[in-house]
């Protein structure tokens, strides 16, 4: 949120502190300021504004409210906002859904004529990132960041009938003021007439009854409309305007007759005599009222952690005009209806704790837990599993918790095939064992192994799940079927686990079962074991102790990785049989510049050798053996390409065939 100070300042007599000590008050007490810049002769804050605060603080009245509670500096009487009223007819108004449309205020003003927005108007408009359109609309903007209520203006000329507020009808349109045309359906909210859609309620106006210079009468719009359907409609048609965000943040009802007094007061400012009024069309079926909230000073203190009196308690309440009176020993403090995030007790606290300062409440160190801590059954038993797992090579992944298909639908999925919470952690692994596969030459690996812990959502039940998994290269010729048989085993028999495992009749699969129930499904074919992780938790026997998980961490050093590919080339030769394989490795190293050995991402691999008897009279008649080699070339700088990897590998067999040895 964009505030001016030149326009905060109107709301003061008194002078503000000086910016810097200004923006420190902000953010020792309610706000982040991210950042802060001079436009002409104002300085303009950028003040992020969270949610809990967003239905009032989304505007400068807003931030007012909060300086004078923080500086004691007490804000300006407000001005007379009574409009010159005529005898006209009020709009007719019908508003079908209450739920989804609050409360819908609307007045008819005639007399519009041509007149400049004020100069002061337009620079602060400017100041804050928005540009002038006309009188009308800059009037309607200004209000907008001054109380924080959006707010519309049609042309009554261009409007037939009365107003209905309505659900859009299937494959309704409407042009929208940037003139893009919009295909409506049944769960989007409308402004319409009796020709059609005027407005997409809470988000954008219509071109039809767009005001322009020709427009002498107008119909105001102030309206407070539901926050999730506003949030779901501007993402539903990609339309997110600043008037859509005060909606999504659950503007208070009561913002509604505050914008329309301030809008109408401002027009006749400028267009003066020649402008009078209607009187208000109000539907507001639930108003919403002003509550008490009752809270002990003890539980104030408890809560803050500081003996904090009474007299403080009070006056830091009547700072943001929260009138309390003691009762019997409580503090009934009466809530307006505009500060809708205040409902519990803890508000209270948290109110009174941001503007006493925490910085004034000194820590005190908690008592000392007298005998031995209890052991959290879960978190130790997923721990040693981390651990066994780790020990046996295995390395642990986090997928995404999303899936393209499942149970329960994601409201407002990341991605087009993440719209379900995923139902099982083996698919992502298995996944997850190719991608890896593909780049063991790279990870210098000839065997992948994986395993996560995670939530999964079954059937709308929610339970964690422990997922192995093992993907062998050509190199390693055990099948992956009987890995993973001797990693379910392995893992019961340090767990301690009073488990069975119960196999199907081709032994490709099977189950482990506990107590006659399924508590997970092995699926050895394709190297995957998912096993319900709470019930196998639950039939282990509680610890005695924290001996045993790991602690601290190993000596490991991080290096950076390359975001470019990687080429991988293989070299074999026949040497002598009393040549080590580290000779091999060796030449071929000797043969590369120091350029080109930054380019190797590790020594050269051997993946193959082989024996090969001398042949009866053959020169030499020696044996001989073969040592076959992976290259894994990379650089850190750009893509290589096949010619400058083959050039590498023209020296390297230059190099092996000039010591008498034959590359095959």
């Amino acid at each position: 949120m964009k505030i001016s100070l030149n326009w905060l300042q109107d709301y003061f007599d008194k002078k503000l502190p000086d910016p810097e000590k200004l923006l420190q008050a902000l953010c020792m007490h309610v706000f982040e300021v991210e950042g802060e810049e001079k436009i002409g002769n104002d300085i303009v804050f950028d003040i992020k504004v969270l949610p809990d605060r967003a239905g009032y603080d989304l505007s400068h009245f807003g931030l007012a409210y909060e300086v004078g509670a923080i500086t004691h500096i007490p804000l300006k009487k407000e001005r007379d906002l009574t409009v010159n009223v005529g005898a006209h007819p009020v709009p007719k108004v019908v508003v079908e859904d209450s739920k989804l449309c609050r409360r819908y205020m609307a007045r008819y003003v005639e007399g519009i004529g041509k007149a400049e927005t004020p100069k002061i108007i337009k620079e602060r408009l400017v100041a804050i990132g928005q540009r002038s359109i006309n009188s009308v609309v800059d009037l309607a903007n200004y209000t907008m960041f001054d109380v924080g209520q959006p707010l519309h203006a049609f042309d009554a000329d261009k409007v037939k009938g009365g107003i209905t507020v309505r659900k859009a009808k299937e494959e309704e349109k409407i042009t929208t003021l940037d003139n893009k045309e919009v295909v409506l359906t049944p769960e989007v909210l409308v402004i319409a007439d009796e020709e059609g859609p005027l407005a997409v309620a809470g988000i954008k106006g219509g071109k039809r009854a767009e005001v322009d210079s020709n427009t002498k009468r107008i119909i105001l719009e102030s309206a407070t409309f539901d926050p999730v359907l506003i949030r779901r409609t501007a993402n539903k048609l990609g339309i997110k305007t600043d008037a859509s965000k005060r909606f999504e943040n659950n503007i208070p009802p009561a913002g509604a007759y505050l914008g329309m007094i301030h809008f109408s007061k401002r027009l006749e400012d400028v267009f003066g005599g020649s402008i009078s009024f209607s009187s208000i069309a109000d539907i507001y079926p639930v108003v919403a009222e002003d509550r008490d909230i009752k809270v002990t000073l003890d539980f104030i203190r408890e809560k803050l952690g500081a003996e904090i009196s009474e007299k403080d308690v009070i006056e830091i309440l009547g700072s943001l005009y929260l009138k309390s009176r003691v009762e019997g020993g409580e503090l009934s403090i009466t809530i307006p209806a505009w500060r809708q995030d205040l409902s519990l007790p803890e508000d209270i606290v948290e109110e009174i704790g941001r503007l006493y300062g925490y910085e004034k409440i000194k820590p005190i160190l908690p008592p000392k837990i007298k005998g031995d801590m209890p052991i959290n059954k879960n978190f130790y038993y997923t721990n040693k599993i981390r651990t066994i797992l780790a020990n046996q090579g295995f390395s642990e992944i986090y997928t995404s918790s999303f899936d393209k298909t499942g149970d329960l639908e994601v409201l407002y999925p990341v991605a087009s095939d993440k719209n379900f919470l995923r139902t099982e952690l083996s698919k992502s692994t298995q996944e997850a064992l190719e991608f890896n596969l593909r780049n063991a030459d790279l990870l210098g690996l000839d065997q992948i192994k994986l395993f996560e812990i995670g939530k999964v959502f079954k059937k709308g039940i929610e339970s964690s799940a422990l997922v192995v998994g093992i993907a062998n290269t050509k190199t390693v010729k055990t099948k992956v079927n009987d890995l993973i048989r001797e990693t379910r085993e392995a893992l019961i028999k340090e767990l301690g686990a009073d488990v069975q495992t119960v196999c199907t009749i081709d032994d490709s699969g099977g189950h482990l079962m506990f107590n006659n129930e399924q508590i997970g499904t092995i699926n050895v074919i394709d190297g995957v074991m998912e096993i319900n992780l709470d019930k196998l938790i639950d039939s282990l026997p509680l610890p005695q102790t924290s001996l045993g998980l790991a602690s601290g961490s190993p000596s490991v050093t991080y290096k950076p990785f390359s975001k470019y590919p990687f080429i991988v080339r293989d070299i074999a030769f026949f040497v002598p049989s009393v040549i080590p394989v580290e000779t091999g490795i060796q030449t071929i190293l000797d043969s590369l510049s120091p350029l080109e050995k930054k380019l190797l991402v590790k020594d050269p691999i051997l993946f193959d050798e082989f024996k090969k008897p001398a042949r009866p009279g053959e020169a030499g008649g020696d044996d001989k053996i073969s040592y076959a080699f992976r290259l894994v070339f990379q650089s850190f700088e750009k893509t290589l390409t096949d010619d400058e990897v083959n050039k590498i590998m023209e020296k390297v067999n230059a190099v092996v065939t000039a010591r008498g040895w034959q590359v095959r």
